[in-house]
């Protein structure tokens, strides 16, 4: 992809309860069915829960220039895969604050790992255009 010119990182806590978010917002509550109002609720939440890590971490609100990409990192007993509608609100929470767009001229890369510690960990890489 090219040279990373910058790199953002910021985490968001779990809750007490895992639970609270493992049911809800797993890629098999979407396949269960899950009405369209409450997935825009969900969108609502997450984007104020990213943005209160931003706030928490300092992060400057500035779009980056090239291509970014995103590593997600999880603890939380769901598998990988299940994780996908998460990351999707935290990314498109992260539209028009630190990237430009979630299309593929500005988003090319999402990862996905485990770790140890109590909260999600986002980073966030900026390449420069190539």
């Amino acid at each position: 992809m090219g040279v990373i010119m910058k790199k953002i990182i910021f985490e968001i806590p779990y809750p007490d309860k895992k639970t609270q978010w493992t049911k809800p917002y797993s890629m098999n509550a979407i396949y269960a069915g899950k009405h369209w109002a409450e997935r825009a609720k969900d969108k609502e939440y997450w984007y104020y829960l990213t943005a209160g890590a931003l706030n928490r971490a300092k992060i400057e609100r500035k779009l980056m220039r090239g291509p970014a990409s995103i590593t997600f990192f999880w603890n939380d007993g769901l598998d990988l895969d299940n994780h996908a509608y998460i990351a999707k609100m935290i990314t498109d929470s992260l539209k028009g604050i630190l990237i430009r767009d979630d299309g593929r001229r500005f988003y090319q890369q999402m990862t996905f790992r485990f770790w140890d510690e109590n909260r999600i960990k986002v980073e966030i890489e900026e390449y420069n255009a190539v």
